[in-house]
């Protein structure tokens, strides 16, 4: 059962340049995913108390995976925010 929603950040608006959604659309997936993997890291532990070891584990690696994921995000946001002459 999927518990949560999809939905698109707040950048659809007119008054936002393209870097500025952009940077709001990484942050977002971002945080997205951080949800994601304390989801993983939940289920995880379930499954291990269940006596499901290996699907506890395959979870935590899924867990760890999606984070690192986000390093490339950072990355991209860095990389946008250093940029001189950034679209405000």
């Amino acid at each position: 059962m999927h518990d949560h929603h999809h939905h698109q950040p707040e950048t659809t608006g007119g008054s936002l340049s393209f870097d500025d959604k952009l940077l709001h659309r990484i942050r977002h997936w971002e945080e997205h995913n951080r949800d994601h993997a304390a989801t993983f890291r939940d289920w995880s532990e379930k499954a291990a108390d269940a006596g499901w070891p290996e699907v506890a584990a395959c979870l935590e690696k899924a867990a760890d995976a999606t984070l690192a994921v986000n390093r490339h995000f950072r990355s991209a946001a860095e990389a946008m925010q250093r940029r001189p002459n950034r679209q405000e």
